[in-house]
């Protein structure tokens, strides 16, 4: 079998396994948290999507061309979320855009570490991961930026409260990460809809996407796990 090398402190330290955490616990902790108690969603949402970024540019750290341009793709969005985090905001519409060109590209360099590596470590697992998490991410950002962009797009549930939907014409999505990763996985249980033609074919295109993700991951492991036996 592939070589897996699994040590707790190294696992801990790990670039990718602190994004994977880090995105983990915005879409499947934080809204249990929120739901559950009085602290302010929207902020609280905010600054886990912040250390998402910043855990975004740890795991992207090179040399000093890349790490320039982390600093250019990654700074500005990471500025405006907090900025709307404490109110001081307004510029909803450009942090979606830029947030969503940032993680697209740290997604790209996650993959372009992970997928040849010929070594199996338990941060290159994480790594995997952070990129299935990250495309969830992604496309509930496109998601978001489509309803913005023009409301109506999708067919939301009567039990998203007003408040919801004002926060959401306002750029925050979170129901949106929770479809998007039902979208991604093909899951699908019907409760929100794409009603126009754009945003039918974002997610059309997360699902082929999500599906094809999986297959080639799952080939290349197999593909280690051949070459290990050979040799």
């Amino acid at each position: 079998m592939p070589r897996v090398s699994i040590n707790a402190a190294n696992l801990v330290r790990g670039p990718y396994t602190l994004l994977a955490v880090a995105i983990a616990a915005l879409m499947f902790v934080w809204p249990i948290i929120e739901s559950n108690t009085n602290v302010d969603g929207d902020l609280g949402g905010r600054i886990l999507f912040a250390v998402i970024l910043a855990a975004g540019a740890y795991a992207n750290a090179g040399n000093r061309r890349r790490m320039i341009l982390i600093a250019i793709l990654g700074l500005p969005p990471l500025v405006l979320n907090l900025s709307e985090a404490v109110g001081a905001g307004g510029y909803a519409m450009l942090e979606l855009v830029l947030s969503t060109i940032f993680l697209i590209y740290t997604t790209g360099t996650i993959l372009a570490r992970v997928l040849p590596t010929s070594r199996v470590t338990a941060d290159t697992i994480s790594g995997g991961i952070a990129v299935y998490f990250l495309m969830a991410i992604i496309f509930a950002l496109l998601f978001t930026i489509c309803e913005t962009a023009s409301p109506g797009s999708f067919q939301l549930p009567d039990s998203i409260s007003l408040a919801d939907r004002i926060h959401m014409s306002q750029g925050d999505g979170g129901i949106f990460v929770y479809f998007s990763l039902i979208t991604l996985t093909t899951l699908g249980y019907g409760d929100i809809l794409p009603l126009t033609a754009t945003a039918r074919a974002i997610v059309g295109i997360e699902s082929t996407i999500g599906q094809l993700y999986l297959t080639v991951l799952v080939a290349r492991l197999v593909g280690l796990h051949v070459t290990s036996r050979r040799d």
